[in-house]
This record gives C-alpha cells, sequence and structure tokens, in this order.
C-alpha cells in the first residue's frame, strides 16, 4: 500500500457527512477498438468521473490516467482515491484515445454503484479486481474490450491493522463481485481512563471508534490508556 499523505484525494470535501475513502486501481484494458483506419493502435487513456446518483449529469470531480503509447492493449496500474459518499455517488469510467491533433476518441465507458459491500482494504488480503465490459454513448458508436480495475475502501490509516481487528471470509462475495471483508466489534471499557499525551479518538465512515498516536503517526482501535 502507498503513503497516503502523498497521494491526492480526490472527490467531496472531508468536512461533508457519511464519507469513506476509496482507493481505485485501474489495472489494464484488453483488445480495445481501433480507431486509426490506417492499421495503427492508439494511445488508451482512463478518465475516472466522480458522479451524483440524484444528477448524472454532475460531475463532483474527476481524475484521469497516463495515456499508455501505440496498444490495444494498455498496462496503466495507476492508483486514484477518492472521498465518497457511497448511498449519493458513483463512478463513471470512460477510456479515450489520445490524439494530439485532434479531438481525443471515445473508446468506450463502465459505471461502477459504490452502493455495494466494497471491502475493506487489508494488509493480508491483496487488493480484489474485476473485469468490466466496456458500453457504448450511443447507438452508433463501436466499442469492444474490458478493463480491468480494483476497489476497496480504504482503513483510518495506511498502517496494518491491529491484530484481530478484521476478519475475511475467502468463500463469500457480494453481488459486485468484490470480496467482502468483516470487521468484527470492538470491545469497549467499562470505565475510560483518559488518554496518553499526544493521542487522539477518532470515527470512521462507519462509526467506530479508532486512535491517533501524533507522536509516531500510527493508529490503533485499541484504546490506550494508562500513565505516560
Amino acid at each position: 500500500m502507498s503513503d497516503m499523505s502523498r497521494e491526492k484525494i480526490y472527490g467531496v470535501q472531508r468536512s461533508e457527512r457519511n464519507t469513506r475513502l476509496l482507493r481505485v486501481k485501474v489495472l489494464r484494458a484488453i483488445d480495445l477498438q481501433r480507431r486509426d483506419f490506417l492499421g495503427g493502435t492508439g494511445d488508451p487513456y482512463v478518465k475516472i468521473l466522480l458522479q451524483s446518483n440524484e444528477n448524472r449529469n454532475l460531475i463532483i470531480d474527476s481524475a484521469r490516467s497516463r495515456a499508455i503509447p501505440k496498444t490495444l492493449n494498455p498496462l496503466w496500474n495507476q492508483d486514484f482515491i477518492f472521498r465518497v459518499d457511497p448511498s449519493k455517488h458513483r463512478l463513471a469510467f470512460e477510456i479515450y484515445d489520445q490524439n494530439k491533433l485532434t479531438k481525443d476518441e471515445f473508446l468506450g465507458m463502465f459505471f461502477v454503484d459504490l452502493n455495494l459491500n466494497i471491502p475493506y482494504e487489508s494488509a493480508e488480503q491483496p487488493l480484489s479486481t474485476k473485469d468490466y465490459p466496456l458500453l457504448k454513448r450511443s447507438v452508433l458508436q463501436r466499442v469492444r474490450g474490458t478493463v480491468t480495475i480494483g476497489l476497496a475502501y480504504m482503513n483510518p490509516s495506511t498502517t496494518p491493522l491491529t491484530p484481530g481487528s478484521a476478519e475475511i471470509d475467502n468463500n463469500q462475495q457480494n453481488e459486485s463481485g468484490f470480496e467482502i471483508i468483516h470487521h468484527r466489534d470492538i470491545p469497549e471499557t467499562l470505565t475510560e481512563q483518559p488518554l496518553l499525551p499526544g493521542w487522539e479518538e477518532r470515527k470512521d465512515a462507519s462509526g467506530r471508534t479508532y486512535y491517533v498516536d501524533h507522536n509516531t503517526r500510527t493508529t490503533t482501535w485499541s484504546r490506550p490508556t494508562g500513565q505516560a
């Protein structure tokens, strides 16, 4: 996992309620439609659009991958982070052939509903991926090929989870095709002691309490107590 502090975060503001950080890994495409009628290939790239579910014409934010030159089977392998509200947003992926002299040509698109059980990141579990067939934007367009992406919601920190904080069921999959990570309930202490100096209590998007150690810049699900 990469260092989140060095990655740009797209999407809505942190102050908005019920938001989560979603890691989007754009991996590759296979067998894209040829647009060069002279027998050439293309320079394909991916544009990721964060859309409102209520108004699909409203683009909240967008990101773009690099263009891979002279191929119909590009390997991007790029990560993007979006702050989203799963109940209000969806992602649209549009693939284009980059042209320096003319308008970039549309190669296909697909959508991802975020109001599904997308798994959480785990140090023990690689990012689950899924292939999406490309769709037309109009009846007259010719598109072909598939795009492979990975999706996972990010934990409060990019540091590994504390032991026992997550349980992975490798046999269970949800309707989105991504594996589900079940989070166990963390027992609360009956009598809370003051936090140690430099610690802060926070809640993630699911309402679970976690603790930030500003001294070491790490997090834990367990409440740190005792004398400094």
